[in-house]
């Protein structure tokens, strides 16, 4: 259910974090949730050495494959779009 993902970026993007938990919270304690969008998307990027980030990751079992994410971002950059000429 990515209504619990939008919602925390969009509360990300306008700082704030304290509500983004919440939303983060409540999302890992949902059936339906999918933390693997957060594993990879950016926009969580500024909450990633977050303690209560951590912990989530910790209580959903999910520390190892962020790991893995996070090295496979690293590998695999973004491309930039080529400058027109």
């Amino acid at each position: 259910d990515h209504r619990f993902t939008n919602q925390t970026r969009s509360l990300l993007a306008t700082g704030r974090v304290n509500e983004a938990f919440a939303g983060l919270e409540a999302g890992a304690r949902s059936s339906v949730f999918s933390f693997q969008f957060v594993l990879f998307h950016p926009a969580f990027d500024a909450i990633r050495k977050d303690p209560r980030f951590e912990k989530i990751l910790e209580r959903l079992r999910m520390t190892a494959a962020h790991d893995r994410a996070q090295a496979w971002r690293k590998a695999h950059p973004p491309e930039k779009p080529e400058a027109k000429k």
